[in-house]
């Protein structure tokens, strides 16, 4: 299923950029905000020994991104983007006892990124830059249960949060729609760091993800 998902995008990305080749020009907007929906595909990460399955879901989020250049094939911006919850039922087995409950991860990202379109007339352009990630985790319907009794127990939902360091770099093309808006399509791939013996750990987070976007842009 995720492999398809990234052919789909791939697939689309592609065929933006055939369909702005014919009205391209080499310079970034001057001024520009834009926004639109993410999906995101997370990838598994190292995970506590007791737990299982790792947690990486795909999730639906949103972007914006505020920016300008300072050449005219050289810009910066500033993007929020916040990313939908990741959600699955782990188990955690330890000598006569278990666990259940449902872990959850959520980031929020805050970024500072340039923005590249090569000269000639490309409407193709790369970003890459880095921020940091907000993330909260949660256990929640938690149920402790033995094998030595039919009695078990529920606990109460647990929550922790993390800021930790987060870099990325994509590619996109801008398609136009008008002299004022255009439409870009585009893929990324992020890093966050995932630090040993914290929630992201015992969830079996990962650090990297391939994050598809949307996005509408106001230029000016």
């Amino acid at each position: 299923m995720t492999r398809q998902r990234l052919t789909t995008i791939l697939a689309i990305l592609a065929l933006a950029g055939v369909a702005a080749t014919s009205e391209a020009q080499s310079a970034l907007p001057t001024v520009y905000v834009q926004a639109g929906p993410t999906l995101t595909v997370h990838t598994e990460g190292d995970q506590y020994m007791r737990a299982s399955p790792p947690l990486a879901t795909p999730t639906f989020g949103a972007t914006l991104a505020v920016g300008a250049r300072f050449t005219p094939e050289v810009g910066a911006e500033a993007s929020v983007s916040l990313d939908g919850t990741q959600s699955e039922a782990q188990a955690d087995l330890y000598g006569g006892g278990r666990t259940d409950y449902t872990a959850e991860s959520r980031d929020l990202l805050i970024d500072v990124n340039l923005r590249f379109r090569p000269r000639g007339g490309s409407r193709i352009e790369y970003t890459v830059g880095g921020g940091w990630a907000y993330t909260g985790f949660a256990r929640r319907d938690i149920v402790y249960s033995s094998s030595f009794s039919t009695i078990t127990t529920r606990g109460s939902d647990i929550e922790t949060s993390e800021w930790e360091p987060t870099v990325s770099g994509s590619m996109a093309v801008a398609v136009p729609l008008s002299p004022a808006v255009e439409l870009v399509p585009s893929v990324a791939v992020r890093w966050i760091r995932r630090e040993f013996d914290t929630d992201a750990w015992y969830f079996g987070v990962g650090s990297y993800s391939v994050v598809a976007n949307v996005a509408l842009r106001l230029r000016r």
